[in-house]
């Protein structure tokens, strides 16, 4: 038998309930750095989520050597720039394999020195020759959309774009003195160059723009120095000086630290006054050359042309903590998470009844400090599955059913994702037959403006059978004299992971068996009641209320029902639970407000219990003497006594022996 049940319940109670025992973690972030091997026409891909080790290589075309690299700010594209292949390869990092997608050359001759993404990911902008030019990437494929000369004599050696993207900032110079930074505007159809900052000295390597876009940070080698220009300022130049060439250049979230690779690397502390250096030493250093930091800021990672080494540096305290050899001739490197955004999966509880809800949580987190639009997120929920339904979800939008009504795939659209946060659903899943059933958010099915996830995740959960409750009875005292009570006690197990509903149990009791005067009824099953009359010959337990909450028999426990009971014969009275005396369904608490009981769930086997009524403990009560003439003899003699005054020895003896005498005939009389 097959019943559907719906009920409101607290959503305090569901909480604690439901998410007991469930994994709730946060997805632990495999890090990726992509690194420049110019000499082996490559890009390695090193696992930095402990010990750095090369996982992978992006290959670009042979003879292009690869020397400058730049990460979308979803970090889902990389843009390789070829030195001499002048061209740039650009990387759909959600694929794996990764490979270039698209190779676009330079509209001449030349050699890239640099590359920058806009902060839309939807342009790069690749340094070369004296040229800037921009590449446009659309659905997969990418062109060069416009081309400007930077300087009629110097090259183009870097780039840098502004956060609200409306400017470029190109370096352009070469072994000479005199460099500059020109200023181009991004707004229009075509960049325009609009003005220019100067340097002081001569073979600068590379920019960065700090986080507020004040400022201009470069890596001047001729006067090993940072070059630090104040956007806007009246006198907007000022150096901070290294300990050797700087080449690579990277800057903190918070825009407060500098770093830099020289002789071996340095921090540039620019968040006061005046900068402050702190020189840290790399131990056998040939060339330092690229840098990046983890997205958290806690590791620094510099490249090394020469020794083909990459060295890992704690920021906190600015030590090298550890270096790995590979390839040939590390030139830049670029830093990102190689899954932008993750999606883990948990189901709670693991392992429920047939027809039992069992609740899915979906947890999205991104690694980034940019908020995410979310435009999609599809979840595959196993087809065999027989119900399901949204029970809340922190990551707004439209929860849709992808597919309309009757497909598996369920989602939001339109929603939202905090930087370096999370969001969840929940979604409550049940199935009626026995088995396995497995969820899934399959790659690529999170889509978010700060990327997708890269790697399917799952999760399932097991249903097995319903298992029927049990009773069992007993009577204490189990033997009673006529007329007395004894309570009868009804045990109700439940060996199933979930709560059962207590719909009812009817205990009927033997002919001669009767509830007490004084029932003395109670039961330990939450939400129930007893009910009984005096004098009855039943009594059945029942929810006391008559909307919330429920009755329920604990999962994996039990509880119990008792009331006192007497017989006025003697004799042995057996109680008999008979099949189906519990009435019960499999039950599910979900949030918010739910509780469902599908599957009929009745005890299937008797209890029984016997109580003994024994005469034989009745104490005999002595009966008192009808009155007759001996007490109407004694009133006599007593009168005559208050009205003569007292006795003399003989009438009292007579009087003794007479009442002795009729007493002893009267009780034989009785016998």
């Amino acid at each position: 038998m097959t019943k559907a049940r719906n009920f409101a319940c607290h959503a305090a109670t569901l909480l604690a309930w439901l998410l007991t025992g469930a994994a709730q973690t946060t997805p632990a972030f495999a890090q990726r750095l992509y690194v420049a091997d110019s000499g082996e026409d490559k890009v390695a891909i090193v696992d930095v989520s402990a010990a750095p080790t090369v996982i992978g290589n992006i290959p670009v075309a042979t003879g292009s050597a690869p020397r400058s690299l730049a990460i979308s700010v979803n970090a889902t594209t990389l843009a390789v720039g070829n030195f001499s292949g002048n061209s740039v390869s650009l990387v759909d990092l959600t694929r794996s394999p990764a490979v270039p997608f698209a190779t676009v050359g330079m509209p001449g001759s030349g050699n890239l020195f640099g590359v920058a993404f806009s902060p839309d990911g939807t342009k790069v902008y690749a340094a070369w020759s004296t040229k800037l030019s921009v590449i446009t990437i659309n659905a997969g494929t990418a062109s060069v959309t416009a081309t400007i000369t930077i300087s009629a004599t110097w090259n183009a050696v870097a780039v840098a774009v502004s956060p609200d993207g409306t400017r470029a900032y190109v370096v352009t110079g070469d072994t000479g003195p005199g460099d500059s930074v020109e200023v181009v505007d991004l707004t229009g159809a075509t960049p325009t160059a609009i003005g220019t900052y100067s340097l002081a000295g001569g073979d600068s390597e590379k920019i960065v723009v700090s986080p507020d876009g004040t400022r201009l940070y470069v890596s001047s080698q001729d006067t090993n120095a940072v070059s630090i220009i104040d956007i806007g300022s009246a006198t907007p130049l000022s150096h901070a000086t290294v300990t050797g060439p700087p080449k690579g250049i990277a800057i903190s979230a918070d825009g407060h630290k500098v770093y830099a690779a020289d002789n071996g690397a340095s921090v540039v502390d620019v968040s006061g006054a005046t900068p402050a250096v702190t020189d840290i030493a790399i131990a056998g250093a040939g060339e330092p050359f690229g840098v990046a930091l983890s997205h958290d800021g806690a590791t620094l990672y510099v490249t090394d042309l020469v020794k083909n080494t990459l060295t890992t540096i704690a920021t906190a305290t600015n030590s090298v903590t550890g270096s790995t050899t590979f390839g040939n001739t590390l030139a830049d490197a670029v830093f990102a998470a190689s899954t932008p955004t993750g999606v883990t999966l948990s189901m709670a509880p693991a392992t429920v009844p047939a027809g039992a809800y069992s609740v899915l949580t979906v947890t999205l987190t991104n690694p980034t400090a940019t908020a995410a639009t979310i435009t999609s997120l599809h979840i595959t929920l196993d087809p065999a599955h027989d119900a399901d339904g949204l029970v809340d979800n922190s990551c707004g939008g439209t929860y849709t059913r992808f597919g309309g009504s009757g497909s598996n795939i369920v989602g939001i659209t339109a929603g939202s994702l905090p930087a370096s946060g999370s969001c969840t659903l929940h979604i409550q899943t049940t199935a009626n037959a026995p088995g396995t059933y497995t969820h899934k958010v399959l790659a690529g099915d999170l889509q978010t403006s700060v990327g997708s996830n890269a790697a399917e995740a799952s999760t399932s959960f097991a249903v097995v059978a319903p298992i029927a409750p049990t009773l069992s009875a007993s009577f204490s005292p189990a033997t009673i004299a006529p007329g007395m009570t004894s309570t009868l006690t009804v045990t109700i197990s439940n060996t199933n992971s979930t709560d059962l509903e207590l719909i009812s149990l009817t205990d009927a009791l033997p002919p001669g068996l009767a509830i007490a005067v004084t029932p003395n009824a109670s039961t330990t099953c939450p939400g129930a009641a007893v009910n009984t009359t005096a004098g009855g010959s039943s009594f059945t337990v029942a929810k006391a209320a008559p909307l919330l909450p429920i009755a329920m028999i604990p999962a994996s426990g039990a509880c119990t029902a008792s009331v006192a009971v007497t017989a006025a014969a003697a004799g042995s009275y057996v109680d008999t639970l008979p099949v189906g005396a519990v009435q019960a369904f499999t039950i599910s608490l979900s949030l918010p407000f739910i509780v469902a009981g599908n599957i009929a769930d009745n005890s299937t086997a008797v209890a029984s219990a016997t109580l003994v009524v024994n005469a034989a403990l009745l104490v005999p009560a002595v009966p008192a003497p009808a009155l007759g003439r001996l007490v109407l003899l004694l009133l006599a003699a007593l009168i005559a006594v208050f009205a003569a005054g007292p006795l003399d020895a003989k009438l009292a003896q007579r009087l003794e022996y007479l009442r002795r005498t009729r007493w002893r005939n009267r009780i034989g009389k009785i016998r």
